[in-house]
């Protein structure tokens, strides 16, 4: 199973070669109310979903203002992408299969200002490309170069209109803020150092800046550093220790609460895996001691609304009787639980993150296996 920005040479999906499917979306919700003034979001109620190809060596989608898009890289490591539109409370394709570049790894990762995207693809050949690119999928100007960086993740964008890209340099974890034009505004800033290990990085975006967080390959324990919007440093690189290994910790942040939660995936007493979490403050000082979100679950991402925050997971059945499901979970922010399940056409999960839009987390994820169209859209509505 994959995840986007899980794992080095191998987070998210992509894809080569894309069969010329039918791309629909049978699944919609109802569109809200016309009266209704606040953002058009996407319709609670079933997916939206379209028919992507199943070469998914990386993964990336990326919420705009209007609407949403989806990329993925391929075994030959050509990079595609599509382009949906939101019309009232349901999506519209409106672009298809654009080949974006070659070269590119299993490493992709993607986020906008307004309607203007930046996409980050790892090169086969190492380095980092970043492409800007606008709603069509048009890539404006020539794609910059972080010749330096290797294994860029999720980036993420601020409420000052900059994106922030973790990456590694030389084995550490590192941060790059850029423009929506792609270039370097402030970079190659690293945290910890190369003994630490990271077996990947994660950047996330606060009301004060910035904040990098990374698995320690050599404590087991998840580890935050926060910055203001030009990488000053605000919070030392801090270790978050559960007290147990902590495989694979992945970090939202709720603005609302100005805190993070923290989840993972940890071994138990069957050697199963179970997903737990953690809040901590601004300060990265524990607020909520770990709880369990779900057992017989791995490779967790999280994302954070007004009101709390949203967890999807791979969960799956010890006895190997039944295929892996995707899953989620709404957190509150006092740590209490409440498992929320996920519609599939019966496939296995490939990739999946959770991307927020106005206010709204949608998870957005790839099955294997199943039938229809397997790109999903999912609005996480309490």
């Amino acid at each position: 199973m994959w995840r986007l920005g899980i794992l080095l040479l191998a987070t998210a999906c992509g894809r080569f070669g894309f069969d010329d499917l039918p791309h629909s979306n049978p699944d919609a919700g109802t569109a809200p109310d016309a009266t209704d003034a606040g953002p058009p979001l996407l319709a609670c109620g079933s997916p939206t979903r379209f028919t992507i190809g199943t070469d998914q060596q990386g993964f990336a989608s990326i919420a705009r203002d209007n609407g949403f898009a989806a990329f993925t890289s391929d075994t030959p490591g050509a990079l595609w992408g599509w382009s949906f539109e939101l019309d009232g409370g349901a999506l519209v394709e409106t672009a298809d299969d654009v080949q974006l570049g070659s070269g590119v790894s299993a490493q992709l990762g993607g986020a906008a200002v307004g309607e203007q995207m930046v996409l980050a693809g790892g090169l086969t050949a190492g380095g980092t490309k970043l492409f800007s690119l606008d709603a069509s999928l048009d890539v404006i100007g020539t794609p910059n170069m972080l010749s330096n960086d290797t294994a860029a993740t999720v980036p993420v964008a601020s409420s000052t209109g900059l994106l922030a890209f973790a990456s590694t340099q030389g084995g550490a974890p590192a941060i790059d803020v850029v423009g929506t034009d792609g270039m370097v505004v402030d970079g190659d800033t690293t945290v910890g150092s190369a003994g630490d290990m990271p077996s990947y990085v994660a950047a996330v975006a606060t009301t004060s800046g910035f904040a990098l967080g990374y698995a320690d390959g050599t404590t087991g324990t998840a580890k935050l550093a926060t910055f203001d919007e030009h990488l000053d440093s605000l919070v030392a690189d801090t270790s978050i220790d559960a007290g147990t290994y902590m495989e694979l910790p992945w970090f939202a942040y709720s603005a609302a609460q100005n805190e993070f939660l923290v989840v993972w995936h940890q071994k138990n007493a069957t050697n199963d895996d179970d997903v737990w979490g953690m809040i901590v403050d601004q300060t990265l000082t524990t607020v909520v001691a770990p709880f369990e979100i779900s057992p017989y679950s791995t490779n967790a991402v999280a994302g954070a609304d007004a009101t709390g925050f949203w967890v999807a997971y791979d969960t799956y059945d010890p006895t190997m009787m039944s295929p892996n499901k995707m899953a989620a979970s709404r957190v509150t922010p006092s740590g209490q639980v409440t498992a929320r399940p996920v519609t599939s056409s019966g496939g296995t999960p490939m990739s999946w993150m959770l991307v927020e839009r106005d206010g709204q987390v949608v998870l957005t994820w790839t099955e294997t296996g199943g039938s229809g169209p397997n790109l999903y859209f999912d609005p996480m509505c309490s």
